[in-house]
């Protein structure tokens, strides 16, 4: 299986990439770093990737015929000379720069001689990461056409060829296994912080990609505050009700925003006008005294409110059921206290014994004792003693009886049956 080159895969990993991007891809593999004008283009062609419309600008994706033709390891092409210029610079037509095809050719010449000129038609017609531009005579009138000229290679069979080039986008596959290297060149390898001095070509694209979306990141965030500082103050500061359906619309206002809904609203009905006319006529008056009326209206609502919350949460469903099982635990108190008192006095001839009602007539018995001090010994009375509710001298029994109702009332059923 053959081993892919890496532009076969830089190739392959952008099929699945926008338009934009693979057009970008396109001009970097041809003439290197994006030019401003490429990037003015590029800007446009993402523009058109996600809708707009008004870009007529057709993308260019990165193909195969666009990457340069590999030689195999034992070929080699060599460049013989150049001849019949036409169209570059000043260099003066009808002459033929020649080639050592198996050794070094020095040029050299003064400033203007075309030294320059002749390494751009090769930066172009051959591979290099810094083509740059070819610009015609400018003393001449404007030429109508590209500039050309013939390239004359020898091939790996020894067979000598000439090339008719023209400057446009596309390249002749012998001319792109040719490389050229000059210092504008090995400033793109050398200009950024980098970890190596030289990197072949192909592995320089992905970060001229990536350099190149940070500067179209940068222009479209240039453009979007521009956008921004021409909008409407309404629209950062909305007027509208943000319920409303038109104001719902308005909030929501896009470049592709169906206007239709507005047209389809009703008309402004006459309710409309009398809450209009309303709120004119409350805009009208005093704002300071608009205000305090406000505030107290505010104040009246809170305490309403608070004092509605306060009465939910005294009538919760959790506060009744608390009350409910409290009351229950208060009964089976009572219960307990009323069975401890059967347990400890027997049978008596009266009924309710121990239980609330008799309970608060032996509180109210003794509260009476209390009142009469030294006139008796203390409560329960004892043997011998005037007995505080019947005004007769307690007997032994009755004595018994007294102080097995004060053990009750002091023993822990009681207790806890009046906590409960």
């Amino acid at each position: 299986m053959q081993t892919k080159s890496v532009l076969e895969t830089i190739l392959e990993w952008s099929n699945d990439r926008p338009l934009w991007m693979r057009d970008a891809l396109r001009r970097i593999v041809l003439n290197g770093t994006p030019t401003e004008d490429d990037l003015k283009e590029l800007t446009n062609l993402c523009k058109k990737d996600r809708g707009d419309e008004s870009v007529v600008l057709e993308s260019k994706p990165l193909e195969k015929h666009h990457l340069p033709q590999s030689a195999e390891i034992d070929e080699s092409v060599s460049l013989l000379g150049i001849r019949n210029v036409k169209g570059v610079n000043q260099l003066a037509e009808n002459q033929e720069l020649g080639f050592e095809p198996n050794g070094l050719t020095i040029i050299y010449g003064r400033n203007g001689t075309g030294k320059s000129g002749y390494s751009r038609i090769l930066k172009k017609a051959c591979r290099t990461r810094q083509a740059g531009e070819i610009m015609p005579d400018v003393y001449k009138p404007t030429p109508t056409g590209n500039a050309t000229a013939t390239i004359v290679i020898k091939k790996p069979n020894g067979c000598k060829t000439e090339i008719d080039w023209e400057d446009k986008p596309s390249s002749v596959g012998e001319l792109s296994t040719i490389t050229v290297f000059d210092r504008e060149s090995g400033s793109v390898h050398v200009r950024e912080k980098n970890e190596v001095w030289f990197r072949p070509f192909g592995l320089d694209i992905p970060d001229e990609l990536a350099q190149t979306c940070k500067k179209l990141k940068a222009i479209f965030e240039s453009e979007k505050k521009l956008i921004e500082s021409s909008q409407n103050n309404v629209f950062r500061a909305p007027i509208w009700s943000t319920e409303s359906a038109i104001g719902k619309v308005l909030s929501n206002l896009k470049h592709d925003t169906d206007l239709e809904i507005l047209r389809s609203l009703p008309e402004f009905s006459s309710e409309d006008q009398a809450e209009l006319s309303q709120l004119t006529i409350d805009l009208a008056k005093d704002s300071s005294t608009n205000a305090l009326e406000l505030s107290r209206i505010v104040r009246d609502c809170d305490d309403a409110i608070n004092e509605i919350e306060t009465i939910l949460e005294e009538f919760s469903d959790n506060r009744i059921a608390e009350a409910q099982l409290l009351s229950l635990d208060a009964k089976n108190c009572r219960e307990a206290a009323i069975a401890t008192a059967k347990t400890a006095f027997g049978e008596n001839k009266l009924s309710g014994v121990g239980e609330e009602v008799w309970r608060r007539l032996w509180e109210s018995a003794r509260e009476y004792s209390d009142s009469l001090g030294e006139q008796v010994s203390g409560f329960p009375p004892k043997e011998e003693d005037t007995c505080v509710l019947c005004q007769q001298p307690i007997q032994i029994d009755a004595q018994t009886r007294m102080a097995n109702f004060e053990d009750f009332i002091k023993s822990d059923t009681e207790t806890k049956a009046q906590e409960a």
